[in-house]
């Protein structure tokens, strides 16, 4: 079986694409399956299967018994991964970003960001608002293992952001009233910061059809990887 820094050597070159595999690797993950024709991961519920072959994508396949949610490192494998089980019914493209450094956004006027503690009154809170519409027991359990981050405009909540279980950034939510004053991207590039300060690899997913968000981060400066990821679900 490879090692992780053999791993790296033969599928990291581009950065981008392979964001959420080395985040994984980074932190723990279980290898299920490391050759030359493929890698196959699981981390807090969620397989990875990355750079199969053929003959290494029917290999990481035959490992898998059940799955909730599957990431692929390609079209391919995703159509595989949702031949195979049929609990699995979507396969969402998204690009990568892997962000090496921040860019200094401003705190917009009249407004602070805090760690936004994971209380019953936060949870609730970000249950409500959260437009992509994540269960509280989803929300507390990512809220309890990562911080989470807030603005406060006016002493009020006026963005929030988080991260998803695979570690990418996320869960990012500007309240309609107090948008369009740059909070996203700065709540984003304070993300990055503090990641960066604690020596994490900062990354982020986002789906193919969310113009608005490579809008935004075209314009800090970030660029998403060529090639797409697939999650299948």
């Amino acid at each position: 079986m490879l090692e992780i820094e053999q791993i790296r050597a033969r599928f990291g070159a581009d950065k981008n694409h392979f964001a959420l595999m080395d985040y994984l690797l980074s932190n723990g993950c279980e290898i299920l399956y490391a050759e030359t024709d493929g890698v196959l991961c699981f981390y807090y519920g969620i397989h990875a299967i990355f750079g199969t072959s053929e003959n290494g994508l029917k290999n990481c396949l035959s490992l898998i018994d059940n799955a909730s949610c599957v990431v692929c490192s390609s079209s391919e494998e995703g159509d595989a991964t949702l031949e195979k089980f049929k609990n699995l019914s979507k396969k969402k493209a998204c690009y990568q970003i892997l962000y090496e450094k921040s860019f200094g956004t401003t705190l917009p006027d009249n407004t602070v960001v805090e760690v936004l503690k994971p209380t019953e009154e936060n949870v609730d809170f970000v249950t409500k608002t959260y437009t992509l519409g994540f269960s509280k027991d989803e929300i507390k359990r990512l809220m309890t293992r990562f911080d989470f981050y807030a603005t406060y405009t006016d002493g009020e909540i006026s963005g929030y952001i988080g991260r998803h279980d695979e570690g990418s950034i996320g869960i990012l939510e500007i309240m309609p009233k107090f948008r369009r004053r740059g909070l996203g991207a700065y709540l984003v590039d304070y993300s990055i910061k503090k990641l960066l300060e604690k020596g994490e690899i900062a990354y982020c997913n986002i789906e193919t059809q969310n113009k608005k968000s490579l809008k935004m981060h075209e314009k800090m400066g970030y660029y998403p990887s060529d090639k797409l990821v697939y999650w299948c679900v």
